[in-house]
């Protein structure tokens, strides 16, 4: 540039998208679960920042409280980091014993510049009932022609 701001010379022309990274969006619903599993569902982020999303990451605790900070199933799992259309997930990733404990989860979401995480929810590792200690007994009081009680 000379004195004046002008430019001497042309310079090329160079196009780019901006855009941002995805916008917040809501925690992780519970669809269901097992002894050994917890099945996750999530909705996209409304504002994909301007750019397709390329994926997600779902984290959990560790049963003791916390941030959600261990990715589930496996580290950099490319079968949800390479999925931008998967919607849900089953967890199995769980510590041995966790049976009957509450992991708090969340979801996060990719696009080309950077990521943004869900909202956190909690949900139960469903346990094993226990075994019944007594037999069921009729209840003769609350039994008539149309209910039996036990």
């Amino acid at each position: 540039m000379n004195f004046n701001g002008q430019s001497l010379t042309t310079s090329s022309i160079f196009d780019f998208n901006a855009c941002l990274v995805p916008s917040s969006f809501a925690a992780p619903s519970y669809i269901g679960s097992t002894a050994s599993s917890i099945t996750l569902g999530w909705q996209k982020p409304t504002d994909d920042g301007g750019c397709p999303l390329i994926g997600f990451a779902v984290f959990s605790d560790n049963a003791l409280g916390g941030a959600p900070t261990f990715e589930v199933n496996s580290a950099n799992d490319q079968a949800v980091r390479n999925q931008p259309t998967l919607r849900r997930l089953v967890v199995t990733s769980f510590p041995a014993g966790s049976a009957g404990s509450s992991f708090v989860f969340k979801v996060t979401a990719f696009n080309r510049e950077g990521s943004t995480d869900s909202a956190y929810a909690s949900y139960l590792l469903a346990g094993v009932p226990t075994t019944p200690t007594l037999s069921p007994t009729l209840v003769q009081a609350e039994t008539n022609i149309t209910t039996i009680t036990v």
